[in-house]
């Protein structure tokens, strides 16, 4: 009996350094978004009949176009909060066209890595503004959007006790947490950055900077509720599109839209969560509205999502007087 839990245990530990080994010699993003996609073509092939049922003439193409117009000015929207967020951390200039460097800098997250867009970011801030504010830009801003996101929850009741971490999010930008959670992301994404960007400078600074001045960036936040607000106005559009709002109360829409748009921005995937936000979507409400009409309608919202990406990235790089009007804001 010995013998045999010694050799189980040295099965165990090969399994567990193989795993390692296979693992880490992909990237895991590569991983996550295979199994999504694996479970969203299982629940595609599972209603292949139903897909056969609907028809183009079953979209409201005109929602379809209202939605896309939200989801571009969404896009201006949080770029104005990105703005606003580096005027909390202390950047204040305006030799710097902020605005438009978000927007037309947002194509580039489609490249392979996904980090491009912060890379890009990067390049320009430091040089005005030093590595450390750079960074805290950078890798503050999707904490900011999720603490965001999460502040829509309560308007859809206790959800199982989803509730209770409603305000989670916005505790890392108190005065306590803001600089040890700053550092955790650093440390993670640094790393990654300094893999693709040879000029970035070494993460191990003595130099540290206080984050915020101990304030709390209300401005930022209420201009990111915004862009979440309008980031899901774009889906609930789609939704109306297809007839399917109906299903579950708005603010049910809302919560589950914040919740699935928040994990593909967590959880390391393609680009704009691919894959991610899909797959928790449909986890989140496949009981409660017809699977294939969903599905059609997670795939409609990404192609819109991502050609209002490329339509307000090239339509900013090249209008010099969309600039003009953003470096009055």
């Amino acid at each position: 009996m010995g013998i045999l839990s010694y050799m189980a245990y040295r099965f165990l530990k090969f399994i567990n350094r193989l795993a390692v080994n296979l693992f880490s010699s992909l990237d895991l993003s590569f991983w996550i978004t295979s199994l999504c996609i694996i479970f969203i073509s299982f629940s595609i092939f599972s209603n292949s009949q139903k897909f056969l049922e609907l028809s183009i003439y079953d979209f409201d193409f005109r929602w379809i176009f209202l939605g896309m117009l939200v989801s571009c000015a969404s896009i201006y929207v949080n770029a104005i909060a990105w703005k606003s967020l580096l005027n909390w951390i202390g950047f204040k200039k305006n030799d710097i066209q902020l605005i438009p460097l978000y927007v037309s800098s947002n194509l580039m997250k489609y490249l392979p890595g996904g980090i491009w867009h912060f890379v890009e970011r990067l390049r320009v801030l430091r040089v005005h503004i030093g590595r450390e504010k750079a960074l805290a830009s950078v890798l503050l801003e999707p904490l900011l959007m999720i603490a965001a996101a999460f502040l829509w929850l309560p308007f859809a009741g206790w959800q199982s006790g989803i509730l209770l971490l409603s305000f989670l999010p916005s505790l890392f930008f108190t005065s306590n947490f803001i600089d040890p959670i700053f550092r955790f992301v650093e440390r993670i994404k640094s790393k990654q950055i300094e893999k693709v960007d040879f000029n970035m400078p070494n993460i191990k600074n003595p130099n540290r900077l206080k984050i915020g001045n101990n304030c709390y960036p209300y401005n930022p936040l209420f201009i990111e509720m915004l862009f979440v607000l309008l980031r899901f106005g774009g889906f609930f559009c789609c939704l109306k599109g297809l007839s399917l709002s109906s299903s579950i109360p708005f603010w049910g829409w809302m919560s589950n839209f914040c919740l699935a748009w928040s994990v593909g921005l967590i959880v390391p995937a393609a680009p704009g969560g691919l894959g991610v936000f899909e797959a928790f979507m449909l986890f989140r409400v496949n009981n409660l509205v017809p699977e294939a009409s969903l599905i059609s309608i997670l795939v409609v919202y990404r192609i819109i999502v991502t050609l209002s990406d490329f339509i307000t990235g090239i339509f900013t790089s090249r209008n010099k007087i969309i600039s003009k009007i953003f470096k009055l804001i």
